[in-house]
């Protein structure tokens, strides 16, 4: 019997690995664990990971294939290479932007952030978003998105209705560990971490303005990703605070140690399609205060605190809260591990194996 191929877009395994990519590693990780567990399933379906010929990886896999192909790079690649070698088959988008010529594919839309928050981004950027989402919600067999609050703000702004839209709830990449009760020596003073870009939805600003309001107490904010304090300083985001540091991209490896030893992790972000890094801190037994903002309430239940992004001196008073109760840090850890057990990366290639067999021909 033929196998059935399905082509999955690997331009992703050329890029940063930020939370869109961290998604993508994890659904065709938890793919191939269920092919190789079903053969039933990998009797009837080739699924090939394809990608630029100049990307670079470390992943191997017992049933997803690896094929490498083209000789054009980034969104030339995938517009003009990528349509070509995938034939007529069946291609899924896992990181947004799909190729515009295509009708046969399903493309998981993480967010509606060009459309709802335009002036984080340039105006090729979101020119592009914006064509490449519209076209694609019309041509394409099945649009994904990661939330239900994602769902009703992709129909609003594309204009499609939301039957057409399949919500998949990504993971955490990192598995649950219990959280380290003796801190890191290296980390004396208590601090909260934030994880988080420049894009000004991500609320750095806010954060660093409920710092104001902590001076009174003996805690550091550690701040990962951007790139490091002189550019923050050079778009106005940050003053000089003696307990604010910046600690520019880590390693996972870093950022592990620094989510086991925090205070907590806080998140104000103004706009979220999902919101990972709350879930990844979860993970690590690390008490969370978000936004109560998009989908921030729907991903982390009652396994957070809750605040108002426009307001720091009420982002403070959160920090303040778990600062001063330890039984409240606890009681969060605690409805984290739980709130955690909603998400897993094999439910949703369950999901979206099932769309694929929605959308090719039956063997």
């Amino acid at each position: 019997m033929n196998k059935q191929k399905i082509y999955i877009n690997g331009r992703f395994l050329t890029q940063r690995t930020t939370g869109v990519q961290r998604v993508a590693i994890g659904l065709v990780k938890a793919l191939d664990g269920i092919l190789s567990e079903d053969e039933c399933l990998s009797s009837k379906y080739e699924i090939i990971l394809i990608c630029p010929s100049y990307a670079i990886f470390t992943m191997s896999f017992n049933k997803v294939k690896i094929l490498k192909r083209g000789f054009l790079t980034g969104h030339l690649w995938e517009q003009f290479e990528l349509p070509f070698y995938s034939y007529n088959y069946l291609l899924i988008n896992l990181c947004n932007v799909s190729p515009l010529t295509k009708k046969n594919q399903l493309a998981i839309i993480h967010d509606s952030a060009v459309f709802a928050y335009p002036a984080a981004y340039s105006f090729i950027f979101r020119l592009w978003y914006k064509i490449n989402y519209f076209v694609t919600s019309r041509r394409s067999k099945g649009i994904i998105t990661v939330s239900e609050f994602s769902k009703k703000e992709l129909a609003k702004f594309l204009s499609i209705n939301a039957d057409r839209i399949e919500v998949i709830y990504p993971a955490s990449a990192f598995k649950s560990i219990e959280r380290v009760h003796q801190r890191n020596t290296a980390h004396q003073k208590p601090y909260v971490l934030a994880v988080s870009s420049l894009n000004p939805q991500k609320n750095v600003r806010g954060i660093i303005s409920a710092f104001h309001h902590l001076q009174d107490i003996n805690i550091n904010l550690f701040v990962v990703g951007g790139d490091n304090t002189q550019i923050f300083k050079s778009i106005g985001i940050i003053e000089d605070l003696p307990n604010v540091k910046f600690l520019g991209y880590v390693s996972d490896e870093r950022l592990t140690d620094l989510y086991q030893n925090a205070l907590c992790f806080v998140y104000p972000s103004f706009y979220e399609g999902f919101g990972l890094p709350p879930l990844e801190a979860m993970a690590y037994g690390c008490p969370v205060i978000v936004s109560n903002r998009a989908s921030l309430p729907e991903v982390c239940g009652d396994a957070a605190l809750y605040c108002n992004p426009d307001e720091p001196a009420n982002i403070a008073e959160a920090i303040r809260k778990l600062y001063k109760s330890d039984e409240l840090q606890e009681e969060l850890i605690k409805n984290g591990f739980e709130q955690l057990k909603n998400f897993c990366f094999r439910k949703g290639a369950s999901s979206l194996l099932s769309l694929i067999k929605q959308h090719t021909p039956t063997a």
